[in-house]
């Protein structure tokens, strides 16, 4: 999505834990869908906006038992 969010305009932020051992056992197929359809959702939610206020945040937070993958967007 990257070549698409810069000639949008569109100022990502990505914020990825990597310090943790966490695993966790998903179909990485269908969570690329997911996160590659939230990332597209946002750009068209944005295209309206000032290119200064067309900002992407992808972050993942984890514990001990889950992962967490937020997808914030100034739509």
């Amino acid at each position: 999505c990257e070549p698409d969010l810069r000639q949008a305009g569109i100022q990502v932020t990505l914020r990825v834990e990597q310090d943790r051992d966490t695993r966790v056992h998903v179909d990485a197929i269908q969570i690329q869908q997911v996160l590659v359809n939230l990332i597209r959702n946002a750009a068209q939610a944005m295209s309206g906006l000032p290119a200064a206020r067309r900002r992407l945040t992808i972050e993942s937070e984890s514990t001990a038992e889950t992962v967490t993958i937020l997808v914030e967007d100034r739509g």
